[in-house]
Parts: structure tokens; C-alpha cells; sequence
């Protein structure tokens, strides 16, 4: 035994990928119920001929494994029995179970046997769903897009987000499972990972045509799913078989077949244009018979989109309007397999992804073009070693581009059908009132080309009683790219109202189309540019490559390694333990080659050295099934877990490198409070470029000055990174959060992960009917600053007292931060202890726990007929910064998120 393992360990040494095939387990026994051993076995996939063969153990039982979904014929025989046959499916990431009752009789007379095969899973304690080939086919799909069939599964819910942009580039169908973010869900194509790791989500879409199933994991997974904490999708490809089948197809749906939002009219946009067309083919079939079999696809879409421009501010419902989002895609998959002898079978694929679109919210000026390239190819080899052992190996290269500018003016009038919504595209960006902000995006322009190289090794031994199951996975992802973070600048202005009790003056001489009720409307960008400045102007000044060329070699990829070992052990007949342990490690999920600044000792203590590795993830795992009887209809199953997280939001550990780097190094975030103001002297006029109330400059004086604040800032920085001594947070003084995306990590940070706990049966109370009732719980541990928990530790915001003017409104007292306001000269003092803002941290402090009572019905009818139902209550807590939310609801029908019911036909 000792052996074996140490021979499958060498084989997947830095190389646990999701398992993207299923398995055919049973028992053999003669008209007594007495078991079998010896008894032959051979199994026959229906689509491509390929055959297995084996024989019953001492116990009578039997187990194929590595085998990919679909139909398969299995024949049992022994001599002084008939032989006899079943047809059973098999779905992904299970085991399905085909128990013989062998007669007294010729081996050479056959029977076929119809409906023995157990639709209950008697083994397995992982919790989830698949669906298959004809759900996909037949069910309406939003956008044809198979993911949206995840909300079948109890706990799941689906969000559809029709734009792609900064923080959500090439991700369109968004699955949160059992509460989660969605960036936690990992998603794997024929065992390879196609999630984005910079922002998270999917970084490549597939075709429903290339989709034969897919199964959702969301409680105690298999450890062979890999490194994932919250949910799993595991997808798998479709194949040619030994008959030739290809279809073409063309959907159009505009907006006289689409239902109205709310199922109503809106009377201020009765008709908005909306187009979408899908046109694509596929073809399959074989090469050579039983040998070479091949499949491909192809699919278009073109579409044009609604947005809705709303403003509810009574100065700018005349600016309401509907724009239209042009979006173009184009998905193609090739997939060739390949039996190369009996006991081997090999795949190569590959697929593209490219689309384009403009997209964004608000007015246009405001928008974002976006051009997505993704490719996967993906190479597998299933080698039967012997009959009682099986290993698959896997190796996928993926590459994803990703671009983000600003629209030119043609494109930009283009989706709004009025220049005048295209004021002020790809210049600062500035906020004014009621929602209005115009000018290029703060995340813009931007492009990356992430690279990752991914091999997996999954060994599967049946010895006895105890089928184990070893592998290991390598992941190396290589990224770079450049982030031009705010690079035009950003700032607010006063509105209106804020004038009129705070500086009437100003108010007065204002156009009257800002006037407080008029009607004349809507504000030109020459008369909105009238309104006085507000606070400072923050701006990124800097190379915006990422990662920056220092110490590059050490930044610019992570290699995730992962372990695993467990054991399927059969006690005896019904009773069945599962149990084992993976281990993983990441060397850059958050760079460690960096000393925290001196700058945040007064926030976290003196941290002298780097932020060390997590070499403490260990995923122990273990459960029982117990299905009493001889019929096998029912199971009790239930077990404990532990999951560590593999993050899928690494762009803010970029930017935390960046401050701590020394001074001059990558692109960092400036703030105009620092510098003198060339008008200072006049009335109201401060001394520096910092306007915390209404004064004389106005946006459009800012917005001529801002070369002069860049050159100023650039001219100011004086560092070119040689003096390690100066680090660029000393130089910013604030660390902006979420608007700039800059956040700071110490050595509180480790991998977060979850706890679980289900307990709960699954039984056939009708012919092909099954329900379940399960209670699931998920206690998550260490989650916070790679899931948007940002905390200020400088307390910026924090004054000391305010006073009630007699306008009612509030005067603040002065300002007190923990690391005390920067004064005159000393903000462009590197060497001056004080601030210029917020200092915003990776705060790893959400504790959670999710809590439900899942119950699934799934009844199959003769003719192809099928019925799924399901239902949720779910108790969801969340705890951080010692203050506790608490979300309780107990319901009926379609609520995404809390609790959801779905009953479908």
C-alpha cells in the first residue's frame, strides 16, 4: 500500500483540480442476497464503444471510476448465473449505483434490467446538484447562458450583469452560493480554473453547446474540487460519439418580446430599444469508429442593450434618457478524443472567448469600452493502470486580456444619441449633485494579460473495502499589465443646496438653471462648471505598470500548490465512511517581500519584518452514509469539514506593495491639499488647494489648473525609488480605499476559510423520485480585506465636536485623525509624521456563520419529463468590528439570497 502512495505522489508532485468525471459503484449477489465475488464486470459507454472490464472483490463489490458523463451499459455474469445488464447514467462529481441480482441459469442467456439502478447516492456526503445535457437544451436561459441554471441548486443565486468594466471585465452571470461573495465561487471547465484571479468572477464565458453538465458543489466537497471555501462549479465539456449530429441556430429577441421591468410600463420610457441575435453552430461525431471522435462550435451575439439614465434631483429630469449598450461576442470550442488502447483515453481542447461593448452608469461621459480576448486549451490523459486503479492527468494553459479606455466621442454619442451627455469623456472626473459625475474613470485606462499554466493528477485505488482517492494540483499564474489609476484626477464640487445655506452669495450669481426649482433646465457643462470646488483633488501620478518594474521577478506570478489523500471506506454493506485532508499553499496571494512603512506604526505597531507565509492550511474532512435496508432507497448522511480559500481578488495587493515600496516606485495616489494655491491672498480664498467650505475657485478653474497640480505633484515627489528609507505612503500621507483601490495588508493577514457541518437524508418516496432535506452550516473565519472590508484606521473623519449654525446646518470642530492633520509645509515633508487622509486596511475580522434547511425534490417521467423543486430558510449572521447583523426569514417562493424556492417543469 505504502507503495502506491508514495508512486501517486510522485506522479502529481507540483501538479487537487476539480474532478471532472464520475463513477459506477455496486454490488453482485445471487438470488439470497448472498454476495458475489469474482463476478465479472464490463462496462460500455453507449457514445463512443469504449469498454472497461473487472471482477467483483471478496465483498462483491465492484467501482469504476475516472469515467465521463453519460450512458454506459453495464454487464455483470458469473458461471451458474445468467448475466445481466443495466443502462446507467453518469453524472459528474458522483457515484452512481448499479446493484445485480444474479439468477440460477446459463451465463451465455442475457437479461436486461430496467430501473434497478439506486437514483440515491449511498456513499458520497458532499452536498450539490447537477445539470445535465437535456436540462440545458430545454430550459430558457437568460443570454443562453448555462450558468444561470446554477439557482436550480437549493442556496445559489444567480445575478446577470449586463456591462463589462473595472470590476467586472469579462464576468456576466455571477453565482453567490450559500450566501458568499460571488468572487469566492470557484468555477473549473474540464477540471481546469477559468476564474479571473485579479477581480474575480469568470474570465472566460462558454457556450451552452460546449457544455455537456455541470455540477454544483456547496457543502463538505470532495477534496479533490480543490482549494474552495464557499461553492464549486465543476464543468464539463461535450464530446463527439460514434454517431454524427450538428444543429444551426438563430434566436432574436427584441423589446416587443421582452417583459417590462416590474411587469409595467414605464410611463417616462414606454418602449425602450433593446436587440439581442444569437446565431452559431455545432457538429459532431467520429473520425475513426470507437477510436477518434471529434466536436466543435461556434456562436454569435450581437446585441444592443438598455440602460436607464436617471436623475432624481429636480435640476436634472430633463437629462433622463434611455442610452443603448452595444455589446458583441463571439464563443468557439473545439474538443478531439481519443482511445489510444483499451485501458487509455486521452482529450485535447481548446476555446475561444472575444467580445466588445460600452457600458457603464450614469451619464455616458462616464462610460467605459471595454475588449475582452480569452483562450483555454486543455489536454487530459485517463489511464487505466488496473482494474483497480485508475489515474487521470490533466494540463490547461489559459490567457485573458482584458482592455479598458475611455469611449472616443464618436463612440460615446453613439450609445447616448445626444453629444451633449458626452461632455467632458476621458478628462477629470468630477462629481456635481443628484448622481451626475462626468469624466473618465477613476480605474481607467487599464489592461492586463493574465497567463496561468495548471496540472493536475488525480489517483483512484479500490483496495477492499476503502476506495482512495490521491492527487495534487499545480497552478503558476503569471500577470502583468498597467492600472492608470485615476490618472486624470478626481474631485466634488458643492451643489446648490449646500450653497444656499452656506454661502448665498455665490448661490446668487449661479445660471438659473441651478437654481433651487427651476424649470429651466437642464444645466449646460459651462454653467454645472460654475459651482465651486469641494475638498481637494486626489490624482495618480506614477508608472502605471503592474506589477511596477521593481523587484518584479518576485511579483509578477503565484504558484498555488494543493495535496490531497482520502479514503471511501464501506464498514460494511450501507455503511460507508468518508474521510481525509488536503493541504495547500500560495506564495503570493498577498506579496511578503515587503517591511510595513513607519508611517502605519501609530496605526498597527512596529511590524519590522514581512508579512509572513500561511503554511497552516490543512482541509481535514469527514462524514458518514449510512443507507439502512437492503433496498438502498434511503441515506442518512452528514460530516464535517474545514476549507481554506484560494482568493480571486488579488488587484489590491498590487497597490499595498506600492506604498510600502520606496518613494518613486508604480503609480501612487496624491492628494491637492498640500499645495499652494496660486490665487491664495484672494477673498475666500484658502491657502492650499483644499476647499473645505464654498469659495471663489470654481470646477472649471480646477479643471484648467490640473496640468499644474500634476507638474506640481511630479516636481514635488523628488524620488526615483533608489532611497528604500522613503516609501511612497510616506510621501501620499493616505492610503484612499475603495474609490482609488489602495488598501494596506500587516502580519494579521492569514487565508481565510470555512467550517462546515451538514446532517440530513435523501431517500426515493416514488419511482425516480427523489427528496432530500439536509441542514447545512458554514462558519466563515478570516474574510474582510480581499472580500471589500476596508477599515480606516487614521479615522480621518473623526473631529473633535461640531456646532449648529442657525441655518441648521452643523460646523465642524477641527480635525482628529490618529496621525494628526498635516500643516502647512509638512505635507510635502516625506519626514513629517501627519496625514492627508484616510488610512485604509485589510481588516481580516468577518466572522460569519450561514446556517439552512435545504429540502430538494427531483422527479423524472417517462418521455423525457422533469420536475425540480427546492426550498431555503436560512439563518445568516455575520460579525466584524464587535457589531453583529442578523437576517432571519422563512418564505416562500423566488427571494434570491436569504431564502429561495424554485419549482420548475
Amino acid at each position: 500500500m505504502i507503495r502506491y502512495l508514495i508512486l501517486g505522489l510522485v506522479v502529481c508532485l507540483k501538479m487537487s483540480g476539480q474532478n471532472s468525471t464520475g463513477s459506477i459503484s455496486g454490488t453482485v449477489a445471487d438470488p439470497n442476497g448472498a454476495v458475489i465475488p469474482a463476478a465479472s464486470i464490463t462496462l460500455i459507454s453507449k457514445a463512443t464503444g469504449g469498454q472497461r472490464k473487472m471482477s467483483t472483490r471478496k465483498d462483491g463489490n465492484y467501482a469504476f471510476e475516472n469515467l465521463l458523463p453519460g450512458e454506459y451499459e453495464v454487464r455483470a455474469g458469473h458461471e451458474g448465473f445468467s448475466s445481466q445488464t443495466q443502462t446507467v447514467t453518469v453524472v459528474v462529481g458522483s457515484t452512481t449505483n448499479a446493484a445485480f441480482s444474479l439468477q440460477l441459469g446459463a451465463t451465455s442467456q442475457v437479461i436486461e434490467v430496467t430501473g434497478t439502478a439506486t437514483t440515491v447516492n449511498t456513499t458520497d456526503i458532499a452536498l450539490g446538484g447537477v445539470v445535465d445535457r437535456e436540462q440545458a437544451e430545454n430550459l430558457p436561459l437568460n443570454g443562453r447562458s448555462f450558468l444561470s441554471m446554477a439557482m436550480l441548486e437549493p442556496g445559489v443565486a444567480v445575478s446577470y450583469e449586463s456591462e463589462s468594466g473595472p470590476g467586472n471585465p469579462n464576468n456576466f452571470f455571477q453565482v453567490s452560493i450559500n450566501g458568499a461573495p460571488q468572487q469566492l465561487t470557484n468555477i473549473s471547465f474540464d477540471g481546469a480554473r477559468v476564474n479571473d484571479r485579479v477581480t474575480g468572477g469568470t474570465s472566460q464565458n462558454f457556450s451552452v453547446e460546449s457544455v455537456q453538465e455541470f455540477q454544483v458543489s456547496t457543502f463538505n466537497f470532495d477534496l479533490s474540487s480543490g482549494t474552495v471555501a464557499a461553492g464549486a462549479i465543476n464543468v464539463v465539456s461535450r464530446t463527439g460519439t460514434n454517431s454524427t449530429h450538428g444543429a444551426a441556430f438563430f434566436y432574436f429577441r427584441d423589446h416587443s418580446m421582452a417583459a417590462y421591468p416590474a411587469l409595467r410600463r414605464d410611463p417616462f420610457y414606454p418602449n425602450p430599444y433593446f436587440a439581442r441575435k444569437q446565431l452559431g453552430v455545432n457538429l459532431g461525431g467520429r473520425i475513426k469508429r470507437d477510436r477518434l471522435f471529434y466536436y466543435a462550435n461556434y456562436e454569435r451575439t450581437n446585441q444592443v442593450g438598455a440602460r436607464t439614465v436617471v436623475f432624481t434631483d429636480p435640476l436634472l429630469t430633463k437629462m433622463n434618457h434611455v442610452a443603448r449598450q452595444p455589446f458583441k461576442g463571439n464563443l468557439g470550442a473545439v474538443r478531439l478524443d481519443y482511445r489510444m488502447r483499451t485501458n487509455h483515453a486521452a482529450f485535447l481542447r481548446g476555446a475561444i472567448d472575444r467580445n466588445n461593448s460600452v457600458t457603464g452608469t450614469g451619464i455616458e461621459s462616464g462610460w467605459v469600452a471595454s475588449s475582452n480576448f480569452s483562450y483555454q486549451s486543455a489536454m487530459g490523459v485517463t489511464s487505466v493502470l488496473r482494474n483497480n486503479m485508475v489515474n487521470d492527468l490533466r494540463f490547461s494553459y489559459s490567457y485573458f486580456r482584458n482592455w479598458l479606455v475611455a469611449p472616443t466621442e464618436d463612440a460615446c454619442t453613439a450609445v447616448s444619441g445626444n453629444p451633449d451627455y458626452c461632455v467632458g469623456a476621458g478628462g477629470p472626473r468630477v462629481s456635481f449633485f443628484g448622481g451626475l459625475t462626468i469624466g473618465n474613470s477613476p480605474n481607467g485606462p487599464q489592461d492586463r494579460h493574465p497567463r496561468t499554466y495548471q496540472l493536475t493528477d488525480n489517483f483512484n485505488w479500490t483496495r477492499g473495502k476503502h476506495r482512495i482517492r490521491f492527487g495534487g494540483n499545480w497552478e503558476h499564474d503569471f500577470d502583468h499589465g498597467s492600472w492608470s489609476r485615476n490618472t486624470t484626477g478626481t474631485f466634488g464640487v458643492y451643489n446648490p443646496t449646500q450653497l444656499a445655506a452656506q454661502n448665498p452669495a455665490i448661490y446668487d450669481t449661479l445660471p438659473s438653471s441651478l437654481k433651487i426649482g427651476s424649470t429651466t433646465g437642464p444645466p449646460a457643462l459651462a454653467e454645472l462648471l460654475r459651482l465651486p470646488v469641494a475638498g481637494a483633488v486626489t490624482i495618480g501620478v506614477g508608472d502605471p505598470g503592474q506589477p511596477p518594474l521593481y523587484r518584479q521577478s518576485e511579483t509578477d506570478s503565484n504558484d498555488h500548490i494543493r495535496f490531497y489523500i482520502q479514503d471511501q471506506w464501506a464498514i460494511r454493506r450501507g455503511l460507508t465512511i468518508n474521510y481525509g485532508v488536503g493541504w495547500s499553499f500560495e506564495n503570493n496571494v498577498i506579496y511578503h517581500n515587503t517591511v510595513r512603512s513607519p508611517f502605519l506604526y501609530p496605526l498597527i505597531g512596529q511590524q519590522t519584518g514581512t508579512v509572513p507565509y500561511d503554511w497552516n492550511n490543512f482541509d481535514p474532512a469527514i462524514g458518514l452514509a449510512w443507507a439502512p435496508g437492503r433496498s438502498h432507497k434511503m441515506v442518512f448522511r452528514g460530516g464535517v469539514s474545514v476549507h481554506h480559500s484560494s482568493p480571486n481578488v488579488q488587484f489590491l495587493k498590487l497597490n499595498d506593495a506600492i506604498l510600502n515600496y520606496p518613494a518613486g516606485i508604480g503609480l501612487t495616489q496624491s492628494s491637492s491639499a498640500g499645495i499652494a494655491n496660486p490665487r491664495a491672498g484672494e477673498a475666500g480664498m484658502p491657502a492650499t488647494l483644499n476647499f473645505n467650505t464654498p469659495g471663489p475657485m470654481t470646477a472649471g478653474d480646477l479643471i484648467a489648473l490640473m496640468p499644474v497640480i500634476r507638474g506640481t505633484i511630479e516636481r514635488g515627489l523628488r524620488f526615483n525609488g533608489s532611497d528604500p528609507s522613503i516609501r511612497n505612503v510616506e510621501v501620499s500621507k493616505t492610503i484612499q480605499g475603495p474609490g482609488s483601490n489602495d488598501i494596506f495588508f500587516d502580519k494579521s493577514f492569514r487565508t481565510p476559510y470555512t467550517i462546515h457541518a451538514t446532517a440530513g437524508f435523501s431517500r426515493e418516496i416514488l419511482p425516480r423520485t427523489v427528496m432530500s432535506l439536509d441542514y447545512v452550516m458554514t462558519r466563515g473565519v478570516k474574510f474582510g480585506p480581499l472580500e471589500g472590508m476596508f477599515v480606516d484606521l487614521n479615522r480621518w473623519n473623526r473631529f473633535s465636536g461640531y456646532n449648529i449654525n442657525a441655518s441648521g446646518t452643523a460646523a465642524l470642530g477641527p480635525r482628529n485623525p490618529v496621525i494628526p492633520a498635516c500643516v502647512g509645509t509638512q505635507a510635502a515633508d516625506p519626514r513629517a509624521l501627519c496625514s492627508l487622509g484616510p488610512v485604509q486596511y485589510g481588516y481580516p475580522g468577518i466572522l460569519s456563520r450561514y446556517q439552512a434547511l435545504n429540502v430538494k425534490v427531483n422527479k423524472s417521467f417517462t418521455g423525457g419529463l422533469q420536475f425540480t423543486g427546492g426550498f431555503t430558510a436560512v439563518q445568516n449572521r455575520r460579525r466584524k468590528n464587535n457589531t453583529c447583523c442578523r437576517r432571519r426569514r422563512w418564505a416562500f417562493g423566488t427571494v434570491v439570497l436569504r431564502v429561495r424556492s424554485a419549482f420548475l417543469v
